[in-house]
């Protein structure tokens, strides 16, 4: 079972890498996505490229 536990400790680096996908091509229905990266933030507050994307997400609301 060696093999599902090497794949699990790939697991935080695609979760990132995909977390900041989303945060570049930013989804209006993505509702949780400011909270998915505060939520990374918090726990790896030195991400400066985390912190960047997350910077520049604009408001999801787009209603007026």
């Amino acid at each position: 079972m060696e093999k599902s536990d090497d794949t699990n400790a790939h697991k935080p680096d695609r979760d990132r890498r995909e977390l900041l996908a989303r945060l570049r091509d930013p989804r209006p229905e993505d509702a949780t996505l400011p909270a998915e990266a505060d939520r990374h933030l918090r726990h790896n507050p030195d991400d400066a490229e985390m912190r960047e994307a997350r910077e520049r997400l604009p408001e999801l609301d787009q209603s007026e």
